[in-house]
């Protein structure tokens, strides 16, 4: 089933950075995991040292089952993004695009890059802010923990420095001094041991250079050096959970950055197994939709609404039931995890149809942006689509939203306010 899924993306996935390919290839790699523990029967746990304990994963029948689902949400989700691609948009040309903005010619953006200043200005000081409440220092030997609020400050600070970043560094053509100022915050964090997010980070500038550059084919060097870097952010994983009194070797190393990756999707592809394997053996109610509401409750302030947990109707399933199946990762989980614990089968059908549509949409505006080279379209894709492919294997419809919204859209809507039309 597995190899009928990886060579289907690989037959109907359009060419270039295109987001059937984001939809569909999140789904195949990060459930890839569970089969591969089940058929070397835990070898590949016991190589990599993952200690996901692949016995958790309950049955053959009931993998088989989680994979049965993988198949049907892909399956009529490229029914439904080829359905609805009646008249696709043409493909970019394989010409070099010039280094000007068709919007520059309309705008000038000299007090848009002020302003983002300020919005830089006041990230700064909220993650200072934000090491404050952990107690930096005490933080480095004791891990993070995300009942600390301080660390809730730290992320948002963090994200709203790289998307503010992103845009000067894209407004500026790329100035490297842009990057140096995220990369001393980001510095900051490797002792925490956080690495996913100088990893997104990395991603999102990677990604809008590709935007830029649309038909630029890699070079050697540009793969040496994204081989390099997964090894080095493995290096800091191992320092930071062995303390530096590990024994580093070079297979080790090698492993590292595999591990990372096998844990975290694995981790939370579990819980749709376990889900499944709830519904089976107890009667519980589905919750008939109720998550759609988080998203939209999520963008009021806590200080207009302060009893916004009451509504965040995933989490509390997960902890209600999870005496019952011990259930985890408390609110980070597969798409397909919400999907079913809302509606089933029935919830799985309805949503790979509306996001197969959502996603052909984005994918003809997505064309265009890359046609005219507008730079605030590409810093919006080079912002959310990391986010997206998380949050589609790592959280609920809210957190996406959330994210998106607050770390990508508010500062291009900063940006954008202070633009002046040129006159003619």
């Amino acid at each position: 089933m597995y190899i009928m899924i990886g060579l289907s993306n690989m037959i109907v996935t359009s060419k270039g950075i295109t987001w059937d390919k984001i939809v569909g290839w999140s789904f195949f790699a990060y459930s890839v995991g569970v089969p591969l523990y089940l058929l070397t029967d835990g070898g590949l746990e016991g190589f990599i040292g993952t200690k996901i304990h692949f016995n958790e994963v309950y049955t053959f029948a009931t993998v088989s089952e989680s994979l049965y689902y993988n198949c049907l949400f892909l399956s009529l989700f490229y029914f439904s993004y080829f359905l609805f691609n009646k008249k696709s948009s043409k493909d970019v040309e394989d010409t070099t695009h010039e280094e000007v903005d068709l919007a520059s010619k309309k705008y000038n953006y000299f007090h848009s890059r002020f302003f983002i200043h300020y919005w830089l200005l006041a990230a700064m000081g909220l993650f200072f802010f934000g090491l404050y409440k952990i107690d930096y220092l005490s933080a480095i030997s004791a891990g993070y923990s995300l009942k600390n609020v301080g660390y809730v400050y730290l992320f948002t600070a963090v994200f709203a420095i790289d998307i503010g970043t992103l845009i000067l560094i894209r407004v500026t053509g790329f100035q490297k001094k842009y990057l140096l100022f995220a990369g001393l915050f980001h510095l900051l964090l490797f002792p925490l041991g956080i690495r996913q997010l100088t990893f997104t980070f990395i991603f999102q500038i990677a990604l809008l250079y590709k935007l830029v550059n649309y038909k630029r084919k890699l070079k050697t060097k540009e793969i040496i050096f994204g081989i390099s870097l997964l090894l080095f952010l493995g290096l800091i994983g191992m320092i930071r959970k062995s303390g530096g009194e590990q024994a580093f070797t070079f297979l080790s190393l090698l492993k590292a950055p595999i591990r990372f990756f096998f844990y975290e999707t694995t981790f939370n592809y579990i819980s749709f197994l376990k889900c499944i394997e709830l519904f089976k053996e107890h009667t519980i109610s589905f919750l008939y939709g109720k998550t759609l509401l988080d998203p939209i409750v999520e963008q009021v302030p806590s200080f207009i609404l302060n009893n916004k947990n009451n509504y965040q109707f995933f989490e509390r399933f997960i902890m209600e039931n999870e005496a019952l199946e011990n259930l985890k990762p408390v609110g980070t989980a597969h798409l397909l995890t919400e999907l079913f614990v809302n509606g089933g089968m029935t919830f799985i059908i309805i949503f790979s149809f509306v996001i197969g549509y959502v996603s052909n949409t984005l994918n003809n505006k997505m064309r265009k942006v890359l046609a005219s080279n507008h730079y605030i379209g590409q810093i919006l894709f080079a912002a959310v689509i990391p986010f997206v492919i998380i949050q589609l294997n790592r959280g609920g419809l809210s957190v996406l939203t959330k994210l998106s919204f607050q770390f990508a859209i508010l500062p291009v809507i900063i940006f954008l306010i202070f633009r002046r039309r040129i006159r003619p």
